[in-house]
């Protein structure tokens, strides 16, 4: 994915953390389209898309640690479909080893 070279200049680290660590504080509304599980897995599909996109401006402004934290605070009891989620990325070369030193691949 590439982002908006017209975007470069906007890009903000503080405000993209912070809009990620926002991420959980939307309700669970819509019980009769998809269960709960289903919707904590969608924030962290969103979230994790969204550091994708800006993975390159994230490692320039060196937040991209910050991000990932970010990532596992969104729904801590699904560290594993994140990890797992993360590892698939790592597999494609999106992100590094060194970048992602507590996902353990087999």
């Amino acid at each position: 994915m590439n982002e908006d070279p017209s975007q470069r200049e906007l890009f903000q680290p503080d405000r993209f953390i912070d809009d990620l660590r926002n991420i959980p504080k939307t309700r669970f509304r819509d019980q009769e389209r998809y269960t709960e599980v289903e919707w904590r897995r969608g924030n962290l599909t969103t979230g994790v898309q969204n550091v994708v996109v800006y993975a390159d401006r994230l490692r320039e402004a060196k937040r991209l640690q910050d991000a990932f934290e970010a990532l596992r605070q969104i729904h801590p009891n699904e560290e594993e479909f994140l990890r797992i989620h993360l590892e698939q990325l790592m597999k494609k070369h999106v992100f590094t080893k060194d970048e992602l030193p507590w996902i353990t691949t087999e």
